[in-house]
């Protein structure tokens, strides 16, 4: 129903503008978008509002590092302290999703979740079941969840994401779900 879009490079949203006839005018004339030129985790953290999905897609800050450098370099948007303002601006059934450069990347973030959902008193075996990764090799991605997920839940997003996408990365994740029934990890 509603979306906000915060984006940092101001050129961005003026070239989204100047082209929507080839994006459907979704910069600047869609009802329930609202586009905000800011960097992201500082909005959040002036926000008091709170989201059922805070979604970062592949984000990057302005460095001279290679993609592969990225799981190994400080970024801003993926500290401890980011994860624990994200979680503060999620509803209480709400959802982190963040599409990542690469599966190193991922398993940096997940153990970032894990120390953030630890602050807030969750074991890393009970922050397991926040969270789940799927996604391609390329661009996988991570889901962390405010509560945990339900055994239910965590089956019906393995029957989606892995049966229905055929999405099978090296470095998946489905807390319930045995591992050995993802192809990649038993052939």
């Amino acid at each position: 129903e509603k979306i906000k879009a915060v984006e940092v490079n101001g050129d961005l949203l003026d070239i989204g503008r100047k082209y929507g006839a080839y994006n459907g005018g979704i910069f600047s004339g869609r009802n329930g978008i609202t586009f905000i030129e800011d960097e992201g985790r500082s909005f959040l953290r002036r926000s008091d509002e709170l989201y059922d999905i805070i979604y970062l897609s592949i984000p990057i800050i302005k460095s001279s590092r290679s993609v592969e450098g990225f799981a190994l370099s400080e970024n801003y948007l993926f500290t401890v302290e980011s994860f624990e303002d994200y979680l503060k601006r999620l509803k209480e059934n709400g959802r982190l999703i963040i599409i990542a450069h690469n599966d190193w990347e991922i398993y940096k973030l997940v153990f970032t979740a894990l120390k953030a959902l630890e602050k807030q008193g969750i074991s890393p075996p009970e922050g397991l079941k926040h969270m789940y990764v799927s996604g391609s090799q390329m661009n996988p991605f991570l889901v962390l969840k405010k509560t945990s997920l339900s055994p239910e839940e965590a089956i019906r997003i393995h029957e989606k994401v892995m049966n229905s996408m055929q999405v099978h990365p090296l470095s998946a994740y489905i807390p319930f779900v045995s591992q050995h029934n993802n192809p990649v990890l038993t052939s």
